[in-house]
């Protein structure tokens, strides 16, 4: 959001610091986050799946329990 800014107000500065250490860092900070978002998801989603079928078994298990008696 802060580089958009900058570059809207003062677009020379910007690249300029972009030409310097800015692109390596901006470059780092945006694989890391990449990398933590795309494992959060999956995480939240194998998560997610997990739980679901948690409750779907048991819910069955107790259906089927119920059933047999």
């Amino acid at each position: 959001m802060t580089p958009t800014i900058l570059a809207l107000h003062n677009p020379q500065s910007y690249l300029e610091r972009a030409r310097g250490e800015g692109t390596s860092n901006a470059h780092v900070d945006n694989s890391s986050i990449r990398r933590y978002r795309n494992r959060a998801h999956s995480a939240g989603l194998f998560g997610w799946c997990c739980q679901s079928y948690q409750t779907n078994y048991q819910v069955k298990g107790e259906v089927r329990s119920e059933r047999l008696v």
